[in-house]
């Protein structure tokens, strides 16, 4: 089946479609940054990463914190 997340594909599309309004001029970076916890299931997480690939969001980052020395 599709692995898209229907709404989180939806709201990005959006975010994507008003910054091109309000930035005419400019070119969409499609940057995504995902923050999650490790005990998130990576089945989880490639949902939405493919979710923001398909919404246009090609650019596809993870926030990491460091380990405490």
């Amino acid at each position: 089946g599709d692995a898209k997340l229907t709404e989180l594909h939806d709201r990005l599309v959006q975010l994507k479609n008003n910054y091109k309004l309000v930035h005419p001029n400019e070119e969409f970076n499609g940057i995504a940054i995902i923050q999650a916890d490790k005990a998130v299931e990576f089945k989880s997480l490639k949902k939405v990463m493919y979710s923001a690939g398909v919404a246009g969001y090609q650019n596809v980052n993870f926030a990491v914190q460091p380990k405490a020395k």
